[in-house]
């Protein structure tokens, strides 16, 4: 899924109610706003803290600078918050175990 507007992107994938299982046994990438509308809930520039569609059960912050560290922590607080400087990226398996490959 491609980056750009959060926003734009959650409106148009709500076109689609069963979104989970179109992508269900795919490998799915998510580039900046795509990457957010695939979790929980995320944090983004442009619209401030949004909810995702959840098929990633994490929240995140892409473009992540410091001084957006707390954006998120009023925000589902059971769930792990995924901090992606630019230039980085992170692999989540089907079986939501994960590693972490950054690219310098």
């Amino acid at each position: 899924l491609h980056g750009g507007h959060s926003g734009k992107l959650l409106d148009a994938l709500k076109k689609f109610p069963n979104l989970g299982q179109l992508f269900g046994g795919k490998i799915i990438a998510g580039d900046s706003a795509g990457a957010n509308v695939l979790t929980a809930a995320f944090y983004s520039q442009k619209i401030g803290v949004s909810e995702g569609f959840g098929l990633v059960p994490i929240k995140i912050i892409s473009h992540y600078r410091e001084e957006n560290k707390d954006k998120l922590n009023e925000v589902r607080p059971e769930l792990d918050t995924l901090f992606l400087p630019e230039y980085h990226f992170k692999v989540f398996y089907s079986d939501t175990s994960h590693r972490k490959v950054d690219r310098s």
